[in-house]
């Protein structure tokens, strides 16, 4: 039968195999480089750091920013563009559903914001090589793969960083780490792998069709995700299959499986981060919401918008150190905006900045 596919889909059908961050990666030839610290203070206390992927000119072009939270001052800014190949799991459009939870952003980084994960083309432009590139030129960081050795092309999910070194899952579906600049090679074999794709959550993989929507649970065993085709929220115990989630949404295409009976009412939303053990945040198009889950995370037993109503386009939440306030992301027309709120939902937003209109924009991360 026939299904239309939802809204948040049909504009970005091919985001996860062709946009910037997803893309097939140009080929390139990796040297080896040093890591450093491209610009000072990115990760400065107190501020909000933003990113922006632009491939309006064809190539990739990545922008961070560290602001102030309190009044939107510039500390810190890079910016690289790319020697080919693309980064992990952005430049789609965010304000589609194609936006990595916040737990997802800051593994794209090494800890001083100097490389980004990503990958190129194997030998002769196949395939797809797992990499990081060094935000100080925009080049692939270490070695590649001899051109001339007869072996099948690579073919690598996409990589994240965890304790200094790129993991990915690689085309025998073994989940794999190494170094940025270590030969791709000599990386370490952890294993069989459960899926082609996966974050890490508490030094843990987490495996799904589409792990970067994923927000993992405190206890490690569930993630609340967000289902593309469908376009609901829903939550996974850990090894289960996409078909038994629990789905905790209202969902975007005809014949969407519906919340549990007794659920509170709550729209399309892709999730951000856990509060605590029992509170999500996730954000759906002109609202952020709080949903208190019932025991056992099967329904939700309250739901509530952080925000007053607006028709804004609202995404991207990420919390502060206290957890008591969190930045967003703001658009309205051709302005896109980084504004904070409190988690008590208390009062009218305060504007931090405004960010780049062009490309894709994102939070990282508020330190």
């Amino acid at each position: 039968m026939f299904r239309i596919l939802p809204f948040v889909l049909m504009a970005t059908l091919a985001v996860t195999s062709s946009g910037c961050g997803n893309s097939k990666p140009s080929s390139s030839d990796p040297k080896s480089r040093v890591s450093g610290t491209p610009t000072a203070d990115l990760g400065a206390p107190g501020s909000v750091l933003i990113l922006n992927c632009d491939n309006t000119s064809g190539s990739v072009r990545l922008t961070l920013t560290a602001v102030s939270a309190d009044d939107g001052r510039q500390i810190a800014t890079n910016t690289t563009r790319l020697a080919g190949g693309g980064p992990s799991f952005i430049c789609g459009d965010p304000t589609a559903g194609y936006y990595p939870s916040s737990q997802v952003l800051p593994q794209l980084f090494d800890r001083d914001y100097a490389q980004v994960a990503g990958w190129i083309a194997g030998p002769s432009g196949e395939g797809a090589l797992a990499t990081a590139f060094d935000l100080r030129n925009g080049a692939p960081v270490g070695p590649g793969l001899d051109p001339g050795t007869f072996a099948a092309s690579p073919a690598d999910s996409r990589p994240v960083f965890h304790d200094g070194k790129l993991w990915y899952v690689d085309r025998d579906k073994r989940l794999r780490s190494r170094a940025p600049d270590q030969a791709p090679n000599n990386a370490q074999d952890h294993g069989p792998a459960d899926d082609h794709e996966m974050i890490i959550a508490d030094g843990v993989p987490w495996y799904g069709a589409e792990p970067y929507t994923a927000a993992v649970h405190p206890s490690g065993q569930y993630a609340a995700e967000f289902d593309h085709f469908w376009g609901n929220l829903r939550v996974r115990k850990r090894g289960a299959r996409d078909d038994d989630a629990v789905v905790l949404s209202e969902g975007t295409a005809a014949g969407a499986d519906k919340p549990p009976t007794g659920s509170a009412s709550v729209s399309p939303c892709a999730p951000n981060f856990w509060f605590d053990d029992h509170t999500l945040i996730c954000s759906s198009e002109n609202a952020i919401w709080k949903l208190t889950l019932a025991p056992g995370l099967g329904s939700v037993a309250k739901a509530e918008q952080l925000l007053p109503a607006t028709n804004r386009k609202t995404y991207g939440a990420v919390p502060a150190p206290g957890r008591r306030q969190f930045a967003f992301l703001s658009k309205l027309g051709n302005t896109t905006t980084v504004y904070r709120q409190s988690l008590s939902h208390e009062g009218t937003p305060t504007k931090i900045a405004d960010v780049p209109t062009s490309g894709a924009t994102y939070l990282v991360m508020w330190h």
